[in-house]
C-alpha cells in the first residue's frame, strides 16, 4: 500500500488553501518546517515512504465539493490519496 502527504509547492498554493481551509494558521515557512519533519519521523519510525502529493486549490476545493468533505485535515489526507493513486473521485472536469 503507498502513502501519501499533501504537499504545497510554494507560498502562493499555501496562502490559497488557507483560504479555503480555516484550520491551517500556521505560516508557510512553519508549516514547511513541521511538515518535512514529520514526514522524515514518520518514515523513519513507522518504516514506510510518504510520497509528496502536490496540492491545487481549485482541484482540492472541487474535491470537497463532489465528496461533501469540510476542507479540513482530513479531507487533505483524503485528497492526497486519492491524487496520489488510491480509489476516488477528485472531483473537477
Amino acid at each position: 500500500m503507498k502513502h501519501f502527504a499533501i504537499w504545497f509547492k510554494d507560498e502562493a498554493t499555501y496562502a490559497r488553501f488557507q483560504k479555503l481551509c480555516p484550520d491551517m494558521t500556521k505560516p508557510y515557512e512553519e508549516w514547511v518546517d513541521a511538515a518535512t519533519n514529520q514526514v522524515a519521523e514518520v518514515e523513519r519510525t513507522a518504516g514506510i515512504f510518504l510520497a509528496r502529493v502536490e496540492a491545487d486549490a481549485d482541484e482540492f476545493a472541487a474535491f470537497c465539493k463532489v465528496n461533501s468533505y469540510s476542507p479540513d485535515t482530513r479531507a487533505r489526507s483524503r485528497y492526497a490519496a486519492v491524487k496520489g493513486g488510491q480509489s476516488g473521485d477528485i472531483g473537477g472536469e
